[in-house]
């Protein structure tokens, strides 16, 4: 018997706003698997994914207070676990020249709801809003949470990402990065072009994935949702297939593995274990 045969995934994931249930359960299994990343003496950088439709920028139901409510419970069980060490929730700064500065859409405003955010008694003293840079990285944290860092035209955040991770790194220290997006977005001014491309890749790949949760569909859709997938730390890769949902009483929905891998599976893998029952 393998943990991923004890995972439950809620159900109905495509009515917006999500159950609190449902949230809490998310929030619960992340925050268990930052927390034993900051443990482990062998993980230093690490990377989540939770692509859920509350917290996946891409779609038109994200919702940034769910995003805010994850971030303050992994915060709260690192700084609990660590025994009142501090953790740093970062925010990339906006990237660009001159008049060309500017920050995704959905991080727009996100620092300054952070710094108003509300944390309990226990930890609220061991909490530290910041941008993604080298200056940021201080003596007293044990993990800096990165959310969302991504590039964008004109701006590469990975030259700032990376020099905080090798500072971080010296001091013994955990990076974090939450549904990051380092692909390349090529711009005028050679930004992000054919040089230097194959060493942002490999930073980008050289982050240990310690969670990830992401529905599946038919893509470029978000409906209707035929499985998921998971894996979180120290486990393997879940596929899991979506039945039922017909009929809420009759034919109730529900999510059964069907397959697992010991690395993360291309989309051909997934598409074999959704079409086959596993027995």
């Amino acid at each position: 018997v393998t943990p991923n045969t004890e995972f439950v995934c809620p159900a109905k994931l495509n009515t917006t706003p999500h159950a609190r249930d449902s949230r809490q359960m998310f929030y619960q299994d992340a925050s268990e698997a930052v927390v034993a990343a900051v443990e482990s003496p062998t993980i230093s950088r690490c990377s989540m994914v939770l692509q859920i439709p509350e917290t996946n920028i891409e779609g038109d139901v994200y919702r940034v207070g769910t995003l805010l409510e994850l971030a303050r419970n992994m915060a709260t069980g690192v700084i609990r676990s660590q025994k009142k060490k501090c953790v740093k929730l970062c925010v990339q700064q906006s990237l660009g020249e001159g008049i060309f500065t500017g920050l995704p859409l959905s991080l727009s405003g996100v620092r300054r709801l952070l710094e108003m955010l509300d944390f309990e008694d226990d930890v609220a003293d061991y909490v530290k809003v910041g941008a993604v840079s080298e200056e940021e990285v201080d003596d007293e944290c044990a993990a800096y949470i990165v959310l969302c860092p991504q590039n964008i035209v004109n701006g590469c955040v990975v030259p700032l990402l990376e020099e905080m991770t090798l500072a971080a790194e010296a001091k013994g220290q955990t990076v974090m990065i939450l549904n990051a997006n380092l692909g390349d977005v090529p711009s005028s001014g050679g930004r992000m072009q054919v040089g230097g491309r194959k060493e942002r890749i490999a930073f980008a790949k050289s982050f240990t994935p310690i969670y990830h949760f992401r529905l599946l569909y038919q893509k470029p859709f978000f409906y209707p949702i035929y499985g998921c997938i998971r894996m979180t730390v120290g486990e393997r890769w879940g596929v899991f297939k979506k039945i039922g949902g017909t009929n809420v009483i009759r034919d109730p929905e529900s999510y059964v593995l069907v397959d697992e891998f010991d690395k993360e599976p291309t989309p051909q893998l997934i598409t074999g274990s959704l079409m086959r029952k596993r027995e």
